[in-house]
């Protein structure tokens, strides 16, 4: 498996058990908290360290009759040629006989090999799922200082995931990680200074950990950095390097940064209104599942803004939208069916609409409901 597909499992982790929050402490107009999955690749420092690592780790144990890559049983290799060997099936989707060589190597004492094994128990990949299972395995790596370990578990404690939930050890795993220049824990260890959970929150000391994280090709950070900019979070107002970030992020694929760059055009924060290419980028965000997209790309349909005006087509990503819990979208739903645009007029369903946005803390969703209601709907 190469660097960047391990990484991108690495993120789907840290998605899964929420922390990831893509959105910055404070919003633009029209912007709501969301999650979506990122990806990520290593920084070439990373890629060689991991891989001088291993080679080591594999002498140090003086394995000379581990399987060969064809698992043959007659085989002469090292053991970090059986872990890339697993890695390798991984990749091709041969999760058993991934596992197979990982559990080979992890019980020849071999550390990474403890740390892939983990991923293979957190995925559910050739073995049943189990977080516990995964939550030892990764201790196990990162008491051995592998650096990605040490950052899942930070991952693990941090969410409650396979162990009680504690925010100071999560911190404390971050910053072993981060000791190692393993760029990501850099961006976790913002996440913790940004949400105040295992230090004081301080958005200042968030952004310089984002930077650090960004500056190492780190895509969510380069993302999250671009918002505290555009935000004016922890730094002076900048929708100048805001862009610049966002572009940086852009160019790795990353799919909120195509909706925060797309907001921008939308918005001319930092480059020229224009809503044409506001919706360009909405669409790209769009193709990647981004909620907030959906729902922004919904409302230039139903206003006319760099599309032909069509309330069925925003109406229909509205939808989209709310199936992935959006808060926002909850409103502007209530609000096409007590117009009666895109669909039937239809109150009650409004009311339905107003009612979970309501429950969100929605202060418009709020008014409207209590209008219906008092119309008995």
């Amino acid at each position: 498996m190469n660097s960047k597909k391990l990484v991108l499992i690495l993120i789907c982790l840290f998605v899964e058990v929420g922390v990831i929050n893509s959105q910055a402490p404070i919003k633009r107009q029209g912007q709501q908290s969301g999650q979506t999955r990122h990806s990520h690749t290593y920084s070439n420092q990373n890629k060689k360290q991991t891989k001088t690592q291993a080679r080591k780790e594999s002498q140090s144990l003086g394995a000379d009759h581990a399987p060969d890559v064809a698992w043959s049983p007659n085989g002469h290799s090292n053991v970090w040629e059986v872990v890339e060997a697993g890695k390798h099936f991984y990749e091709e989707g041969n999760y058993e006989e991934a596992v197979k060589r990982h559990r080979w190597a992890a019980e020849q004492g071999y550390p990474y090999a403890y740390f892939l094994l983990g991923l293979c128990y957190e995925r559910g990949h050739g073995v049943g799922r189990d977080y516990n299972e995964a939550f030892g395995l990764f201790r196990k790596a990162a008491e051995a200082d592998v650096a990605e370990a040490q950052c899942c578990l930070g991952i693990y404690y941090y969410s409650g995931t396979g162990v009680d939930q504690d925010y100071n050890e999560a911190v404390k795993w971050y910053r072993k990680a981060v000791e190692q220049g393993f760029e990501y824990a850099c961006f976790y260890l913002g996440i913790c200074y940004e949400a105040g959970n295992g230090v004081s929150q301080d958005y200042v000391e968030a952004l310089r950990w984002f930077r650090k994280a960004a500056e190492g090709g780190v895509v969510d950070a380069q993302c999250r950095l671009g918002q505290y900019y555009e935000c004016g979070a922890g730094v002076d107002e900048n929708y100048e390097e805001a862009v610049k970030w966002y572009r940086k992020a852009v160019e790795q694929g990353n799919g909120y940064a195509y909706f925060c760059l797309g907001g921008c055009y939308e918005w001319g924060h930092g480059v020229d209104k224009d809503y044409n290419e506001a919706v360009k980028w909405y669409c790209k965000a769009v193709e990647k599942d981004v909620a907030d997209a959906q729902c922004r790309l919904g409302t230039c349909y139903y206003m006319g803004r760099g599309v032909k005006q069509d309330y069925q087509e925003a109406v229909k990503l509205y939808l989209k939208s709310a199936d992935q819990e959006f808060a926002e979208s909850y409103y502007l739903l209530g609000m096409c069916y007590e117009l009666g645009k895109g669909v039937s007029q239809n109150l009650s369903e409004a009311a339905r609409w107003y009612r979970k946005g309501a429950n969100e803390g929605d202060v418009s969703a709020i008014n409207k409901l209590k209008e219906l209601e008092d119309r008995g709907y």
